[in-house]
């Protein structure tokens, strides 16, 4: 028995044109200046339905929270349930704000080492201000 191969197909695919690392940073960095989030003009903060009530049932905690699901927790009042939930987000979202801070500044550490016509540079400021 004789081995044979198969000839070479006669095309090559063709060769993709991947974007450099400077042109993708270059890319999000006109990104985050022509289409970004503002959260002063984009949300409608005075509008009504983003009002906080503080007897609002919707601030009991869900079952899926780990505070939520206790049997203590679950044995308050409802009016209780209600402030403890609001308390636990207004939490959660301090935590959030808190990360973000964190992550900021560590950005602008990497900033501060950076050459000032970098692409990094110009990338890392524009994604801080995001």
């Amino acid at each position: 028995m004789t081995a044979t191969q198969m000839p070479s197909p006669s095309h090559q695919a063709a060769p993709t044109h991947e974007p450099t690392y400077e042109q993708r940073l270059q890319t999000l960095s006109e990104a985050s200046v022509h289409q970004h989030f503002d959260a002063f003009k984009d949300i409608a903060w005075d509008h009504p339905d983003y009002a906080i009530d503080p007897q609002d049932r919707r601030w009991i905690l869900p079952t899926a929270d780990v505070l939520g699901r206790t049997e203590w927790y679950r044995s308050l009042p409802e009016d209780e349930q209600v402030r403890i939930g609001l308390y636990r987000q207004a939490n959660v979202t301090k935590v959030g704000l808190q990360f973000e801070q964190i992550l900021i500044a560590g950005l602008m550490n990497y900033a501060f080492s950076l050459p000032n016509n970098s692409a990094e540079f110009r990338y890392s400021t524009h994604e801080a201000t995001e």
